[in-house]
């Protein structure tokens, strides 16, 4: 026909071609996780700054001091009625709401500068390269962008959580994005009660996980790559130093995540005939004689690093006495035990946000069920069963971490491995691994309606960082 229009060759090819390319943002149905998570985490983030009462935070007043110090702003909490060696919890708020005091004290006085020497702690500035001063860069800058706003600790305080909210928010955003597998599952953690909390705060604890989430998303890629290349060990060997420098002691244990990639996808590029099983001249040179000597020898080189680093807590085997009595006996406070588990995704202070117990199953709930709906990606059993055991070597890691060393003075069930105060904030960012562990190609488990998971999370985040806001207040106005 004269009227009828005829389409090059090239542009049909490439009208057919654009579908193949979609964003790993479009992967779960027509929502996108990482507009999602940002949205959600600028205004939960910009509301919680707001709403939660100051140091709502584990040593909130330790990180508004140690900011303050770093900027040349030393302040003198004690006029405030804060503690002036006890700078955690928030007794001194609680007494100001009860007292209807509370935006005059903490949002109209002005602060009192003090002479940094003469602090019962934090009497001198961190090392610039420390994590402790890292840590708390942002807030620093925050706490003084506040200051030239309005000389008030409240003040300070919200602007330096904005200024937090805000950069960590971004940061998550870009790492989400860039991730090829586990996007829900890194929004859904970092929505959490117990994390948005840390972003709108002056915690280290927030720089700290996003470095633990930088590193676990790169393992996350890498595990899409083909084989190894130097270009993938070099970044490895810079995020591993930077790694010391960002990180708290127990996320250092994230590092362990690089040789298993290493070995990981070195077993899966060797060709058949470099297999020890199959090739025939090395079977006969690893006997079963000599692979039973070498494991021993290993377990022997094991159990002495292990004694050494146990060496404060009496010895490895001590430890593990102590962890094994903490998991198959209920000892000591249950009230500190409900804490701890309340802290990992949904109640930041514990028992004191008075956050309703069904928030934490719904979270543990959440977290199950996302991290079963992502897709498999994993082709390496070696990388999926190591990614299991360095899981539950993180959780070994805090409780280690914060085992109480002096056996004379403490109660008897934290001489029996029981956690010591409330430390389940540190359990957080091993959810992340969970991509690298149910993401095996061999575990045929997985939930299908992921699309129904994303408004679920929604759902979720909403009301649980609701239920934060109104626990916290409603315990303080009728304390």
């Amino acid at each position: 026909m004269e009227n009828s229009i005829s389409i090059p060759a090239s542009s049909r090819k490439e009208r057919r071609s654009k579908p193949k390319k979609a964003s790993a943002a479009k992967a779960v149905g027509r929502f996108n996780v990482p507009k999602i998570f940002l949205l959600l985490s600028i205004t939960i983030g910009i509301l919680l700054s707001f709403s939660l009462p100051l140091f709502n935070e584990s040593d909130g007043q330790y990180h508004f001091v140690d900011a303050t110090n770093m900027v040349g702003l030393t302040t003198d909490i004690t006029s405030y009625g804060e503690s002036a060696s006890n700078w955690n919890g928030f007794s001194s708020v609680a007494s100001a709401i009860q007292d209807r005091d509370y935006f005059d004290r903490y949002f109209v006085q002005k602060v009192h500068s003090a002479d940094m020497s003469q602090l019962p702690r934090l009497n001198k500035i961190s090392p610039i390269l420390s994590f402790d001063y890292l840590g708390h860069l942002i807030p620093a800058a925050g706490v003084w962008l506040g200051y030239h706003i309005y000389p008030s600790m409240g003040i300070m305080i919200i602007v330096a959580r904005l200024l937090q909210t805000f950069i960590s928010s971004f940061v998550l955003y870009f790492i989400i994005k860039r991730l090829k597998g586990g996007q829900l599952l890194f929004a859904a953690v970092a929505l959490s009660p117990t994390i948005m909390n840390q972003m709108a705060s002056l915690s280290y604890d927030m720089t700290s996980y996003l470095f633990a989430a930088g590193i676990v998303a790169f393992a996350i890629n890498a595990c899409f790559r083909e084989k190894l290349s130097f270009r993938l060990i070099a970044e490895m060997l810079v995020i591993s130093l930077l790694s010391f420098f960002f990180l708290k002691t127990n996320l250092i244990l994230f590092l362990v995540l690089f040789p298993i990639l290493i070995i990981g996808l070195w077993l899966a590029n060797r060709k058949p005939k470099d297999d020890l099983l199959k090739h025939e001249g090395v079977k006969q040179k690893f006997n079963r004689t000599r692979v039973l000597i070498a494991g021993l020898v290993a377990i022997v080189i094991i159990l002495l690093i292990g004694q050494i680093i146990t060496a404060k807590y009496g010895g490895i085997f001590s430890t593990l006495g102590r962890l094994l009595v903490n998991f198959t006996y209920f000892w000591g406070d249950g009230r500190l035990l409900s804490r701890n588990i309340m802290q990992v995704f949904a109640s930041p202070l514990g028992l004191a946000n008075h956050v309703p117990l069904y928030a934490t199953a719904l979270w543990f709930i959440l977290i199950a069920l996302i991290a079963f709906s992502e897709e498999k990606f994993i082709k390496s059993k070696w990388i999926a069963y190591s990614s299991l055991v360095l899981f539950l070597g993180g959780i070994a890691a805090v409780y280690y971490g914060y085992f109480a060393a002096n056996y004379d003075s403490t109660p008897r069930g934290m001489i029996l491995g029981q956690i010591a105060e409330i430390q389940g904030r540190y359990f957080t960012p091993s959810a992340l691994l969970l991509p690298l562990i149910v993401g095996y190609k061999g575990f045929k488990l997985k939930v299908t309606s992921k699309a129904s998971l994303v408004t679920m999370m929604i759902i979720v985040v909403i009301l649980t960082n609701g239920l934060l806001v109104f626990g916290t207040w409603f315990s303080l106005i009728n304390t």
